[in-house]
């Protein structure tokens, strides 16, 4: 939600329920996410949504 305020974009509504993904990551990359989501102040799931949704934007954008 805070990478959407400070992008200046509008936060998307959610148009379907949530759905639960389980993926197992190396215990590195798990660490560094902690540590990026501890200093932004937000959890895990919602700084890996972030990525995500950024990611995919980004895709779009350049279709």
């Amino acid at each position: 939600m805070e990478v959407f305020r400070e992008s200046g974009r509008k936060i998307p509504t959610p148009s379907i329920a949530a759905a639960q993904w389980r993926q197992r990551l190396p215990r590195t990359l798990y660490s560094k996410l902690r540590k990026q989501a501890e200093q932004e102040g937000v959890s895990i799931n919602s700084l890996v949504t972030a990525i995500i949704a950024e990611a995919i934007g980004a895709k779009q954008a350049r279709r």
